[in-house]
């Protein structure tokens, strides 16, 4: 008997969120592919970029803007895990994804690119990337379909500036988490 108010108290909450745009997808301009990724890092400086990649001493992957960017609001309530309604939702990057255990390498831009400079203990790491996030302010600006492999690291090590850390998510998503973002600086999450 008290299933019943337990599924419908789940289910009011649920429409709340989601009418008060919790799901990540009511707004047009929420979710949406874009061609640049617009980043804004802590000391105020500000990039348009247009390619993405991680670089290791054995090769590089990369994704080009032309192809687009998913571009997904990050500044939202992830209840993707409420049964039923949770379907309704994709999930977010999450406080957890940024350890210690799960960093990289760091990130740097120079001109319209952005790169993940892996660290010497995680070059190995190159080979489980399947895709890359890049997280600033209130968005995750995602890669669309496969990563372009090339064996020329470019020598990122020296090139650019430096403007965040890189973590590994277990399934395979390298994020490039340019300061500030929602997730880590904010009070709410």
């Amino acid at each position: 008997m008290r299933v019943i108010p337990k599924t419908l108290l789940i289910a009011v909450a649920a429409v709340a969120l989601m009418g008060a745009g919790g799901d990540g997808g009511a707004d047009e301009d929420e979710n949406s592919i874009v061609y640049q990724a617009e980043i804004q890092d802590r000391d105020n400086q500000y990039a348009s970029v247009t390619k993405i990649l991680a670089s290791g001493p054995d090769g590089v992957l990369s994704a080009s803007g032309w192809r687009g960017f998913d571009r997904r609001n990050q500044n939202r309530i992830d209840y993707s895990a409420v049964p039923i309604f949770g379907q309704l939702s994709e999930p977010r990057y999450d406080k957890e994804d940024f350890s210690d255990y799960n960093r990289i390498g760091e990130v740097r831009i120079d001109g319209s690119t952005l790169a993940i400079v892996l660290d010497q203990d995680a070059t190995e790491k190159l080979a489980d990337i399947r895709m890359i996030a890049v997280l600033n302010q209130d968005q995750a600006y995602e890669t669309r379909g496969s990563l372009k492999a090339s064996g020329a690291a470019a020598g990122w090590q020296s090139r650019g500036r430096v403007v965040g850390d890189a973590y590994l998510t277990s399934d395979g998503v390298a994020l490039a988490l340019v300061r500030p973002f929602v997730v880590t600086d904010s009070g709410l999450w």
